[in-house]
Parts: structure tokens; C-alpha cells; sequence
């Protein structure tokens, strides 16, 4: 109970974040092209430093065991989202972008700040694993269906910022090799940044789009609902078994 009461605190806070985004917008403190600059510093320094981060810890059987096993899962969910996903996106005639946004719901800018404020930056270490599976998919499956490009670019999976960072930690984390205080630090302090930059982002975006046309397109719920809701229940339900 405690959890969920933090979590729902936490999710909170990020809502205010993202009017705070929202409202830098429409009174002109900012503009929408600035959101650019944010979302890049989240993508390029925050998110890469959150990473480093939590694997700036000990090396442990239970660690290891862990991280195997949060790699073992996201591609067991994967599996499971992919048949559910071509089952629905028959019965219900999505088209390619709806169809791959219920199979890949995002594991990065979002879902960190939220796992790293609520669980700590410690459960960062086992997200990692997760996206590792996740960017080669989306590279290689995802990539295939949106653009029907057949041409698999092993240089944008193993060049990718999140990739590099993962295999950074990996290193360190298997040789225990420990960034000196001011490094961590300013490590530490930039990974910190990626919460409310990411949502001042969201915010941002937000407020340069139609809501109405959000708000009114009846298939953004039902990808939504599918995506947020069912699909995770589907997973949480196999496991409690």
C-alpha cells in the first residue's frame, strides 16, 4: 500500500512538471523549438548518466542473477506483446504506427525518472536490461514495419546513446571499477535532471498541439487503454500465477 501511495505521489508531481512545461509555453517564457534543445540534453547527457549511475554498484550473485533475469523477461513480455499485438491489430485493422505503439511502450525518458524517484536509482540496473532488448527491436522489428526497410543498420543499435551508455555501466560494473567523487557527483547530479526535463518536454509538446483533436480521437484511447492498461494487467496476471 505503501508503494502504491508513493507511486500515485510521484506520478503526480510529474503531471505538475508537465504543466509547468505547459504553461512556460503558452506565456512565451519559451518557445516550442526550445523543447528541442531540452529533449536533447535528456536524450544525450541525463538519460546516459542515469544509466552509468546505477551501475555504480557492488558486485553481487544476486545482482548479476538479476540483471540476467530482467533481460530474460523483457524478451519473454516482447514475445507475448507481439502476439497480442498481431491478433488485435487484425481484429481491429490498426495501421503500423498504432499496432507498434502497443507492442513497445516507451522504457526510457518516461519510464526512468518515474523508476528511479519511486524505486530508487538502484532499480535503474535492472530497467537497463530491459532496454536493451527493446532497442534492438526497435532497430530491427519496429523500424522494419513503420518503414517496410528491410536493411538492418547494426551501427544504429550499437551506436545508440542508451546502448553506449548500458555497455559503459556493464564494464564498470563487472571490473568494479568506481568514478572518482567529483565525477559521480556530476554524474549523479545530471542523471538527477532527466525527471523534470523530460516532463517539461511532454509539457511543451503539449501545449503546441489541437487539443481537441487529442482529446477527440476515439483509436489514441483505445491504443492508449491497450497499451497502459491491458497489456501490463495481461503480464502481472501470468505472473501471479
Amino acid at each position: 500500500m505503501d508503494l502504491v501511495i508513493s507511486l500515485a505521489t510521484q506520478i503526480g508531481a510529474l503531471f505538475i512538471m508537465i504543466g509547468v512545461g505547459y504553461v512556460l509555453i503558452k506565456t512565451d517564457i519559451c518557445t516550442i523549438s526550445e523543447s528541442k534543445l531540452l529533449s536533447q540534453i535528456v536524450l544525450y547527457v541525463s538519460a546516459p548518466c542515469a544509466i552509468i549511475n546505477s551501475f555504480q554498484i557492488d558486485l553481487t550473485e544476486e545482482k548479476l542473477k538479476g540483471f540476467l533475469l530482467s533481460i530474460g523477461a523483457a524478451i519473454l513480455v516482447h514475445i507475448i506483446y507481439y502476439i497480442l499485438a498481431k491478433i488485435l491489430t487484425k481484429k481491429c485493422h490498426f495501421n503500423a504506427i498504432e499496432s507498434m505503439s502497443i507492442m513497445y511502450p516507451n522504457c526510457g525518458n518516461l519510464i526512468l525518472p518515474l523508476v528511479s524517484i519511486v524505486l530508487g536509482n538502484e532499480m535503474v540496473f535492472y530497467c537497463s536490461g530491459y532496454m536493451i532488448v527493446q532497442t534492438i527491436l526497435l532497430w530491427t522489428h519496429c523500424k522494419f514495419i513503420i518503414s517496410e526497410d528491410t536493411h538492418f543498420d547494426l551501427k544504429k543499435i550499437l551506436l545508440n546513446i542508451n546502448m553506449i551508455a548500458i555497455a559503459a555501466g556493464i564494464i564498470m560494473f563487472f571490473l568494479q571499477i568506481k568514478l572518482p567523487t567529483m565525477f559521480q557527483s556530476a554524474v549523479s547530479g545530471m542523471g538527477s535532471l532527466m525527471g523534470p526535463l523530460s516532463m517539461f518536454v511532454v509539457g511543451m509538446l503539449l501545449a503546441g498541439m489541437n487539443m481537441k483533436e487529442v482529446f477527440t480521437d476515439v483509436r489514441a484511447y483505445v491504443v492508449c487503454f491497450l497499451r497502459l492498461v491491458v497489456f501490463p494487467a495481461i503480464i502481472l496476471l501470468d505472473n501471479m500465477k
